[in-house]
């Protein structure tokens, strides 16, 4: 413990400057805490500045810096990001079922499905998505990537390579090739939208899945009174549209069509969600 002040007095000591060398040195020291020395980008702007103004300054200096402090906010953007892409996925939930595949005789999650879900919710949180396609090192197969970028200013990029051969599950032909990409595409899209946010999609023995269609009136009832109340009056203290909101990422009409089976589920994300803007709100 004794050696632990130690160094923190000395940090205390070092200059921004001489703390700025050090760190390009690669000689930045820890203690158990973490980090001795914070190096802050205002930091590094003020060096930058008092460069530009020295005439005798040496111009690779200023070279230095400029470089130091991309490094800095790269690092600080990638934190904020991550940060974000953790809440947002704390505040989503498995989105039902709403198509099935006559062929496999399965039931999935249509893109459109999961867009309505999952969109207002990475919107808020400053994520925002693009697709493309690319080209595939695998024959007959088609490239659809999708950049994952946030407000922070850092992004990522994903990518999956799904056969666009035309063949259906027993092998045979049943699409144009026009048809197998555009199709192709789509499911890659819909893949990758569950896989960047690592989004579970409700099967029929799911029952914490977001409701999304029609529940029946034995195995899934819907809201009882008490807990429609208490769902829409936590909702109504967030605003006047925070109603609207939260129907959207649970893909429901309106409240009314929301599960029991959901409903412990659905109120910790609104009381989350008030935390977080009661926090917001004190800073």
């Amino acid at each position: 413990m004794e050696q632990q002040t130690t160094e923190h007095e000395a940090d205390a000591t070092v200059e921004p400057a001489q703390k700025l060398e050090i760190a390009e040195r690669g000689e930045v020291t820890h203690s158990p805490k973490g980090p001795l020395m914070q190096i802050e980008p205002a930091q590094v702007v003020n060096m930058i500045e008092r460069i530009a103004v020295d005439p005798n300054a040496n111009p690779e200096r200023m070279h230095q810096m400029l470089d130091f402090l991309e490094r800095l906010n790269s690092k600080d953007a990638k934190q904020r990001f991550s940060a974000a892409m953790a809440t947002c996925q704390a505040d989503m939930s498995p989105v039902a079922t709403d198509a099935t595949n006559n062929q496999t005789r399965s039931k999935y999650a249509t893109y459109a499905a999961l867009d309505r879900a999952l969109r207002p919710i990475y919107t808020q949180h400053g994520f925002s998505l693009s697709f493309d396609t690319a080209d595939s090192p695998l024959e007959q197969h088609v490239r659809v990537v999708c950049y994952v970028e946030h407000l922070s200013g850092h992004s990522r990029t994903h990518h999956i390579d799904i056969p666009a051969d035309g063949k259906g599950a027993k092998g045979g032909d049943v699409m144009t090739k026009t048809h197998a990409t555009g199709s192709a595409t789509s499911y890659g899209m819909r893949y990758l939208l569950k896989m960047i946010f690592n989004v579970a999609v409700g099967e029929a023995d799911d029952d914490g899945n977001a409701a999304g269609k029609k529940p029946s009136a034995n195995n899934n009832p819907t809201l009882t009174t008490t807990q429609l109340s208490a769902l829409r009056n936590a909702l109504k203290a967030q605003g006047d549209r925070a109603e609207g909101a939260f129907c959207k990422a649970w893909s429901v009409f309106q409240l009314e069509d929301l599960w029991q089976s959901n409903f412990d589920a659905a109120m910790q994300q609104v009381l989350r969600r008030a935390e977080r803007l009661k926090a917001k709100t004190q800073q």
